[in-house]
């Protein structure tokens, strides 16, 4: 719940006074101060904020200041306010970022959050087509198994095929499969899979679609990137065709 209205921009002592003053109905900034936890005139400086903010209201009564919540719903309605205005927004948002080709833009993530967020993101290809060089055990690893599952349904709905190299160490193709249920349904799957001669050793994975190149790395380091560079782009895809010639 405090995640949440954090979320609405406001800081954790924000969200103590809020959360304090909603619960206790009118209350005294004394009061109030007591159920947050926080420092009385720090409190009175935050629900100032607040009332600047539309988040409380306050009233008098015999020359004494009493505050009150807002109903929750407004905390709603301001919301998907700035939402509506984020959207709006985005045109010149995007404009500004500079997604052109001849622009390159480096993106870094952490953890797995991270990782699942440079995955998910490969879900925007609008070519319909990943290509991908994968360490398939280090991938499912960091990402984790249940994700790779939806991750695999999400981009069957949205009519995307993966062509993917898989960096085998020795190990078999089954094994490393993400569901040996799945094995010998590739056409059902909008997949391609092949094996990349042995020689061939990777610990992360990379994804290469329309201008975007994301890599990912393993447990162990826990992060990834992507690049937005329809050069480098399509030196990977270079790279990947070439390797998939003599993958089997």
């Amino acid at each position: 719940m405090k995640t949440a209205i954090e979320s609405l921009g406001l800081s954790t002592k924000e969200t103590q006074v809020y959360l304090a003053t909603l619960e206790l109905g009118t209350a005294l900034v004394s009061s109030i101060a007591k159920k947050a936890k926080v420092n009385r005139l720090t409190t009175y400086s935050i629900l100032e904020s607040l009332y600047r903010k539309g988040y409380v209201s306050h009233h008098k009564k015999k020359d004494v200041l009493y505050y009150s919540a807002v109903h929750p719903q407004v905390l709603v309605n301001q919301a998907e306010k700035t939402f509506q205005g984020m959207q709006q927004a985005l045109p010149e948002l995007l404009a500004m970022y500079g997604l052109s080709e001849n622009r390159p833009h480096v993106s870094f993530y952490e953890g797995r959050e991270g990782i699942q967020t440079l995955w998910n993101l490969t879900l925007d290809c609008q070519d319909k087509k990943i290509y991908q060089l994968a360490n398939v055990e280090n991938l499912v690893e960091m990402a984790g198994r249940d994700f790779v599952y939806g991750y695999i349904e999400r981009r069957i709905e949205k009519g995307i095929w993966n062509y993917l190299i898989h960096e085998t160490s020795g190990r078999s193709v089954e094994r490393l499969d993400y569901d040996p249920s799945t094995i010998g349904k590739d056409a059902e799957l909008l997949r391609e899979i092949r094996t990349a001669p042995p020689m061939f050793a990777l610990t992360g994975t990379a994804f290469i679609y329309d201008n975007k190149v994301s890599f990912l790395s393993s447990r162990e380091e826990s992060f990834g990137f992507l690049i937005e560079s329809a050069e480098f782009s399509s030196t990977m895809k270079a790279v990947f065709d070439a390797l998939w010639q003599v993958s089997e």
